[in-house]
């Protein structure tokens, strides 16, 4: 069944208004590279045309500055977390390929090991490589087949959110870099720069102070208009693509059901709701091992410290898979697949496959629990 079968047969094919939003959406992506374009010609013009000048020149290299830092930015694979390639890790990257292929989405390039508490895919480069991030506490506390219905649900959600998609996502970063750019600059407080009676040249340092303030209410007056600018437009994208975003998150919700199974998304779905006590304890874990471990004491944290974090996951209270929390009415994600019968998994992880891809792993969550034990810092 193909992807737009799958949505319209849930019952979530987007409605007429959602893709008008959506098509206003990318008239608002273009006007944005549109600007940084028109800096580009403009800076470009003035440095070459008015060269006999010296003014023009000035006020096109600002121009070209002004465009760098509103560039659209298209990522990059580098990174200070582990990134496994498809020699490094074949068992795992066979099982991305086949969810993959199920979805109907282009292949994983790249997996990077993280410390969220979540699976999300990402594009970097001129060629938009896939690079997926493969967050270890929800990797270590989901079952097999919840791993599978994460891989399913982020990479359908990947390929049909027009906020993460190359016009709209990338003009997004351009307006961000913008509305960084023209942020207002913070006053110092009042008497921080005021000169000790008897300074020598206190008159004169107490009028330099009241010049640079005067200077830097000025760029924030000359700023207003262009962070108004940046800010409306940002927020005009985020509403415009409001619809789509939720269309794509049900759509991912039913190809996972499809690929993974009803009942595993469900799970998945519930098991979400225990990310603040997981990435508790996985801090607490780190911020004991730091305080306490000496040696080998912290080499065999490292090697146990994940079992900890399953173990604890597994003794939550909401990991019963067939007690629905008094939560699921709340949540219309879960609401709509449980009236789904379902259908069985069409890729599935066996024991043996998960055990292939957790060796592959190994090294891996070793040096994610270094990096979280050295600086108790959690994605």
């Amino acid at each position: 069944m193909g992807q737009t079968q799958v949505a319209d047969a849930a019952g979530i094919a987007p409605p007429g208004r959602g893709r008008a939003a959506t098509a206003a959406a990318y008239g608002v992506a273009c006007a944005a590279h549109l600007i940084v374009a028109g800096l580009v010609i403009g800076g470009l013009t003035l440095i070459v045309f008015g060269w006999a000048t010296i003014v023009q020149p000035v006020i096109g290299l600002v121009l070209l500055g002004v465009a760098a830092q509103l560039r659209p930015r298209l990522g990059t694979l580098a990174s200070d977390w582990p990134t496994l390639s498809r020699g490094q890790a074949p068992a795992l990257f066979t099982l991305l390929d086949a969810v993959a292929d199920e979805v109907g989405e282009r292949r994983v390039d790249a997996v990077r090991i993280t410390s969220d508490f979540a699976v999300r895919a990402s594009a970097y480069g001129v060629r938009r490589y896939r690079v997926l991030d493969i967050g270890l506490p929800l990797w270590v506390t989901s079952r097999p087949e919840q791993r599978v219905a994460a891989l399913a649900q982020e990479l359908a959600y990947f390929g049909g959110d027009v906020r993460r998609g190359t016009l709209v996502g990338t003009a997004l970063t351009s307006l961000n870099g913008g509305m960084e750019l023209a942020a207002p600059r913070a006053e110092a407080p009042a008497g921080i720069w005021t000169a000790a009676r008897g300074t020598p040249h206190a008159d004169e340092m107490s009028e330099a102070t009241r010049d640079f303030k005067k200077r830097g209410r000025i760029v924030n007056y000359v700023l207003w208009i262009p962070q108004l600018v940046m800010k409306g437009l940002t927020r005009a994208l985020l509403r415009l693509t409001v619809p789509a975003a939720r269309y794509a998150e049900f759509r991912a919700d039913a190809e996972a059901a499809r690929i993974a199974s009803t009942p595993a998304v469900v799970a998945l779905l519930r098991h979400r709701r225990s990310a603040d006590s997981v990435c508790t304890e996985t801090h607490r874990l780190a911020v004991a091992t730091r305080t306490f471990g000496r040696g080998e004491a912290v080499r065999n944290a490292e090697r146990d410290f994940w079992t900890k974090v399953a173990d604890h996951a597994a003794a939550l209270p909401d990991r019963a898979p067939d007690d629905p929390a008094d939560t699921d009415a709340d949540d219309p994600r879960v609401a709509r697949l449980s009236r789904d019968t379902g259908e069985p998994a069409t890729v599935t992880l066996g024991a043996a496959e998960a055990d292939a891809v957790e060796s592959e792993l190994e090294e891996a969550r070793r040096q994610v629990a270094r990096k979280i034990i050295q600086e108790c810092v959690l994605g």
